[in-house]
């Protein structure tokens, strides 16, 4: 999860089963998508940017709420527990979570 200018930018990694990336790499990864988009249902404005067979990229614009030269991140529900989540701030500092099912409540300055 990257902040960005109130924006949460999230790079998914994930492995599919042999018969599933022969689908996604003949027929494109639409059939993948629904299941990203409810891994992040609790966010509001939720894109995704792009997808391949075993990373993809979504954007929640407006994520962050500005408020006094702060962007501030609610913590939200994911759609199922996530081994690891890791946090990169706009300075690249990173923090990592393991075994998450919402992601930290974070702030970052604008």
């Amino acid at each position: 999860m990257s902040l960005e200018e109130g924006d949460a930018v999230f790079t998914v990694s994930f492995a599919l089963d042999p018969f599933a990336k022969i689908y996604v790499l003949a027929l494109g990864t639409k059939y993948i998508e629904p299941d990203l988009m409810a891994l992040f249902s609790d966010f509001e404005n939720v894109a995704v940017a792009k997808t391949g067979p075993s990373r993809a990229v979504l954007v929640s614009k407006g994520a962050g709420e500005y408020r006094s030269g702060y962007y501030l991140y609610d913590s939200k529900q994911l759609g199922s527990q996530v081994p690891k989540l890791t946090v990169v701030y706009p300075e690249r500092l990173s923090r990592t979570f393991y075994d998450v099912s919402a992601t930290p409540s974070v702030f970052s300055e604008a």
